[in-house]
């Protein structure tokens, strides 16, 4: 088993967009990660889109090829395949589940899950709600391994015909839930000030717009 404190667990799927999006973003980011955080492992996870010419290295890149890229219920299960590999090749304490969108401040980032360190079940995150429930919103889902092990031994209770974080959300329904913040950069403008964010939302009108940004912020940060 491998020992790793913390695991970021990407979905992903090929575009062009996405595609712009790992070569100026995800993967000066997990290069940087895998230099400078030996207790930190990024994977990025697609289904049956995934094309080796993107370019993201070997050991941080997960695919099945029998999954197809689909909201529902294709996430879930590369989700769930996520999960089952890492239950079995890694010893870890948490996990964040996010996606393409998102930009991570590490440090920020390491910061932040210190603050669960002892907190016996994780399931954090910008909350959702469903009718009179509430559930992490599937941009940034922080587990720890106690709740992923649950995940993956229940995972016959999940409904596949509706998106993966509602999913979660209900078969969660009892556990205590953390609200995280998120800053959701919708109009292509950055905030002076980052000090207070690790996790960022780059989901504007305009993909050329966003691809710029994430340019911009990697230069700043990882670069």
């Amino acid at each position: 088993m491998i020992k790793k404190d913390i695991i970021i667990l990407t979905i992903a799927s090929n575009s062009d967009f996405y595609n712009q999006i790992v070569k100026n973003y995800w993967i000066p980011f997990i290069n940087y990660t895998e230099k400078n955080f030996n207790n930190v492992k990024v994977f990025l996870v697609y289904g049956n889109s995934y094309d080796e010419k993107i370019g993201i290295p070997k050991e941080n890149v997960l695919f099945f090829n029998e999954i197809q890229e689909t909201l529902k219920p294709g996430i879930l299960l590369k989700t769930l395949k996520g999960f089952e590999f890492l239950q079995k090749n890694f010893d870890y304490q948490f996990l964040f589940r996010t996606n393409l969108s998102s930009f991570i401040i590490i440090d920020n980032f390491l910061k932040k899950i210190n603050n669960f360190q002892f907190q016996p079940l994780v399931y954090a995150g910008v909350l959702g709600q469903f009718g009179d429930k509430y559930f992490v919103s599937g941009a940034g889902i922080l587990f720890n391994k106690r709740l992923i092990d649950f995940l993956i031994e229940n995972q016959e209770f999940l409904k596949t015909d509706i998106l993966d974080d509602l999913s979660f959300g209900k078969l969660l329904s009892k556990i205590e839930k953390t609200k995280l913040k998120r800053l959701d950069i919708l109009n292509g403008c950055l905030p002076e000030d980052l000090k207070n964010h690790f996790h960022l939302r780059i989901k504007g009108p305009q993909k050329t717009q966003d691809i710029n940004l994430f340019k911009t912020l990697t230069e700043k940060i990882y670069l």
